[in-house]
């Protein structure tokens, strides 16, 4: 019996931090993205996909050690299928672009640059 309120007593007195733990504000995802030469992505992106670039950015990735790298965010619209990509260009020149990410059926609400291409 002792030992049971010594038990409750130390459970009682302990801040109630140690049980309420918080969960992660981010969880990081380890993910592979498509890489490749900028004029490749390019091509691919307007001939293959019909996409054309609406925003223009700097953006940031991060590496498996953690690491941010910088670079050219670009984000792609293809009116005819209702389809989209982001891209980050890397390097002098931005020689090397990947494929961040990509989808349909995107519904555009506002597109500053209808028409122009500025590339």
């Amino acid at each position: 019996m002792k030992k049971l309120l010594i038990a409750i007593a130390v459970i009682l007195l302990l801040p109630n931090s140690l049980f309420a733990q918080e969960p992660p504000k981010s969880i990081p995802l380890p993910i592979m993205i498509q890489c490749g030469p900028t004029d490749f992505t390019i091509k691919l992106l307007k001939d293959k996909y019909k996409e054309h670039p609406i925003a223009l950015g700097e953006g940031q990735v991060i590496t498996p050690d953690g690491d941010p790298v910088r670079g050219q965010m670009l984000f792609w619209y293809g009116e005819e299928n209702k389809t989209f990509s982001v891209t980050i260009s890397f390097g002098k020149n931005d020689f090397m672009s990947c494929l961040i990410m990509n989808g349909n059926n995107v519904n555009v609400f506002y597109n500053p640059n209808a028409g122009k291409d500025p590339m």
